[in-house]
C-alpha cells in the first residue's frame, strides 16, 4: 500500500490535501481531471462542497466525468457523516 493510499483510509476525507485528492481522483480512472484540481487547489474540504455545476466545469461540462465524481462525493460526504464506531 502506497503511502497516499494508507493516508486515506485513516484520515478523513475532509482532512486532505490536494495530494490526496489528486491520489483519489487517479485511483477512481478520474486521472485525467487531477491538473484542474490542483490548479484550483482543491483539498478534501472543497472538495466536499463542489456542487455538480461546479464539477462540471472543472472537466470542462464532460458529463460522465461529472457524474462519477459527483457520485464519488456524495459517497465520501456519507462517509464523513458516519460516526467512527
Amino acid at each position: 500500500m502506497s503511502l497516499l493510499a494508507a493516508r486515506q483510509s485513516t484520515v478523513s476525507p475532509d482532512q486532505w490535501s490536494v495530494s490526496d485528492v489528486c491520489y483519489f481522483l487517479k485511483s477512481h480512472d478520474c486521472a485525467l481531471y487531477c491538473e484542474s484540481f490542483v490548479k484550483m487547489g482543491i483539498d478534501g474540504q472543497r472538495l466536499l462542497t463542489l456542487s455538480k455545476e461546479q464539477i462540471a466545469s472543472i472537466t470542462g461540462m464532460k458529463v460522465g466525468a461529472s457524474l462519477k465524481i459527483s457520485e464519488l462525493v456524495q459517497q465520501l460526504k456519507s462517509r464523513c457523516s458516519k460516526p467512527n464506531v
